[in-house]
C-alpha cells in the first residue's frame, strides 16, 4: 500500500481474496503516491477474488504507474461461487495509468450473477481499465471470458478488455483473439465487445493489432481509431 515495489520472477498461484472482495493474487492501493510498480516475467495463474480483479488489483494515483511486463496471467477468476452480482477484471483489474508490454493474458474468467432477482454484470474477463491511460505493447489478449447468469437484465460487456470512465486505450503490435462476452437474464441481456468493448467517454487507438475470433464482435466503441 503506498509503495513501489518490484516483483520479478516470481510464480503466483491459487491464491484468494478471502474475505476481502479485492485482488485474488496481487493487491496494489497506491492512491496517494507516486512512483512505478512493476512486474516483471512473473506467472499470476489459478488465483480467484470476490469482486475486483482475480489475477491483480491496482488502484494507481495520478502520478503512479502500473508496469507489467514478460508477465503470464491466467486461468484467474472473479466470483468464482457467483455470489456478487456486478464483477470486474478476471485476469486484471486496474484504476489508473498501466502499461503491459510482452504480456499474455488468457483463459481469464469475469463472473457476474447471484441468486438475487436483481440485475447481473461482468465487466472486462481479460482486463477492466478505468480512469487511465491502457499502453498494450506486443500483447496476446486471447481465450478470455465475461459472462452473466441470473434474473433481472444481465449485462456482459469485454470478453477481452472493458475500458470506461474516460480512459485511454493505446495498442500496438497486439493480438486479440477468442474473447467471449455472454449473457442470459430473466429480463433480457446487453452484450457488448467480444474483444475490446470502449464504453462512451474513452477512446481507443489501434496500431498493427489483430482482431480473431472474439464473440460476438472484436471491437465494440464510441471513439476509435486505427493507425
Amino acid at each position: 500500500k503506498n509503495s513501489s515495489p518490484e516483483i520479478k520472477n516470481c510464480f503466483i498461484t491459487s491464491n484468494s481474496s478471502g474475505s476481502s472482495v479485492y485482488g485474488g493474487g496481487i493487491y496494489v492501493y497506491n492512491a496517494n503516491s507516486s512512483g512505478v510498480v512493476q512486474l516483471l516475467n512473473c506467472l499470476i495463474t489459478g488465483n480467484s477474488a470476490v469482486q475486483y480483479g482475480g489475477g491483480i488489483y491496482a488502484w494507481m494515483g495520478t502520478n503512479c504507474l502500473l508496469d507489467i511486463e514478460g508477465c503470464l496471467i491466467s486461468n484467474n477468476i472473479v466470483n468464482p461461487s457467483v455470489v456478487t452480482e456486478t464483477c470486474y477484471g478476471g485476469g486484471v483489474f486496474v484504476s489508473g495509468n498501466s502499461l503491459l508490454k510482452y504480456c499474455n493474458i488468457r483463459n481469464n474468467i469475469c463472473h457476474g450473477g447471484s441468486a438475487f432477482s436483481n440485475d447481473q454484470s461482468a465487466y472486462g474477463g481479460g482486463i477492466f481499465s478505468q480512469i487511465s491511460s491502457e499502453n498494450l505493447q506486443n500483447c496476446i489478449i486471447m481465450n478470455n471470458t465475461t459472462v452473466t447468469t441470473g434474473s433481472g437484465i444481465s449485462y456482459a460487456d469485454g470478453g477481452g478488455i472493458e475500458l470506461t470512465g474516460s480512459g485511454t486505450l493505446w495498442a500496438t503490435n497486439s493480438v486479440i483473439g477468442s474473447n467471449i462476452a455472454s449473457a442470459s437474464g430473466s429480463w433480457g441481456a446487453v452484450i457488448n465487445g467480444g474483444g475490446i468493448s470502449i464504453a462512451s467517454g474513452s477512446t481507443g487507438a489501434f496500431v498493427n493489432c489483430t482482431f480473431a475470433y472474439n464473440n460476438p464482435e472484436g471491437l465494440n466503441s464510441a471513439v476509435t481509431n486505427f493507425l
